[in-house]
């Protein structure tokens, strides 16, 4: 004797669908979740430090360029404190000037300083992401220290 029990079969299929999607919308938001979490816990952590290796190096700039002996003792500072850190150094219109950052050559010329400003405004308490100049459109978290370098001209 065989009995056709189709419409349990289709609801187990059915119903197994939705689990195996549901379990795939957990798994992607909670890894969303927890990447989002260590950013913004790095960023908060990690927010004095540009200010401690602007400190460090002194006369960066000299009026007309940047010194390159400088930006090769800013490199042995930066990889020595943290070696996934990139320093990048901006004019006011977010033009990057030079940079320190391993592993991967920046593709992008200019990043969009509204998140900077914002990031100024907020004393660093609020986890914000900005451009990744080594992956145009795409943004990740940041930390920064603003110093005005007075130009000659």
């Amino acid at each position: 004797m065989k009995t056709k029990n189709t419409l349990f079969y289709k609801i187990a299929g059915v119903l197994t669908l939705l689990f195996v999607a549901l379990a795939f919308l957990i798994t992607k938001t909670s890894t969303q979740l927890s990447e989002d979490y260590h950013d913004e816990i790095t960023q908060g952590l990690n927010k004095n430090v540009s200010g401690f290796i602007v400190e460090e190096i002194q006369g960066l700039y000299d009026g007309d360029s940047v010194v390159g002996s400088k930006m090769s003792s800013l490199m042995h500072h930066v990889m020595a404190t943290n070696p996934a850190t990139e320093v990048y150094l901006l004019d006011l219109e977010g033009n990057i000037l030079k940079h320190v950052a391993m592993n991967k050559e920046v593709k992008a010329k200019r990043i969009d300083l509204k998140p900077v400003t914002e990031f100024i405004a907020q004393d660093g308490e609020v986890f914000i992401k900005g451009d990744d100049p080594k992956l145009p459109g795409t943004k990740k978290y940041f930390q920064q220290h603003l110093t005005f370098i007075k130009i000659k001209k």
